[in-house]
């Protein structure tokens, strides 16, 4: 059995690696549940503070490279079915990418729920590297399937297991100028747990698989 590992995406590897720091949490092909983890992640990383369980949150971040230019919502994900509980997760996950590469986390943020403290390890990460003039030099991510799991393990209303590939990038600044080696592309399964929060999905967790 592989090991399951508390992450929130492949992408955050390099910034990780940038800001020389540990902690739990990562992963990368395939494989079943388990506890363990042993990836680099941020060492100081801030949850927001928890309000109604849930609850999706709808704060935003500032941009250094700066986009607002991110795609609407399906109208697929905004359905209380298995459906748009796919639509919604696929959407999610690619909203991650833009967020790195766009240096802006703030579409990211609506579609989490407060108390997502793996969303938001991400989302933290993401803001550092904004705040120091950092994006990706492309769009690292692809999702290549996704599609409903029944390992919900009573945590959600729905979890969605996605396929996804990140491609070589850096971290660069405003010039697209960078001291970092490319990150090695890497292909990976990550199961997205939701719950249907005032007429909208909302992330609540996510594990990837090795």
């Amino acid at each position: 059995m592989g090991v399951v590992r508390r992450r929130p995406v492949a992408v955050v590897a390099a910034t990780v690696l940038a800001m020389g720091a540990l902690s739990a949490c990562g992963g990368e092909s395939e494989g079943g549940p388990s506890s363990s983890s042993t990836t680099a992640t941020p060492r100081s990383v801030e949850s927001p503070s928890s309000s109604s369980s849930s609850s999706s949150s709808s704060s935003s971040s500032s941009s250094s490279s700066g986009s607002s230019d991110a795609p609407d919502l399906p109208e697929a994900a905004t359905k209380h079915t298995q459906d748009g509980a796919v639509a919604f997760a696929k959407y999610y996950w690619n909203a991650q990418s833009r967020a790195i590469h766009e240096g802006d986390t703030s579409t990211l943020k609506t579609l989490v729920s407060d108390d997502c403290a793996v969303c938001y390890e991400y989302i933290n990460a993401v803001d550092t590297e904004i705040s120091a003039g950092r994006h990706a030099n492309v769009l690292p991510t692809a999702v290549l399937d996704s599609k409903v799991t029944s390992e919900t393990t009573g945590k959600s209303d729905q979890a969605v297991t996605v396929t996804a590939k990140d491609r070589a990038y850096k971290m660069v600044d405003k010039s697209g100028q960078s001291d970092m080696a490319p990150s090695d592309p890497i292909k990976y399964d990550v199961i997205i747990y939701l719950d249907w929060v005032s007429g909208a999905w909302a992330v609540v967790d996510s594990y990837m698989l090795t």
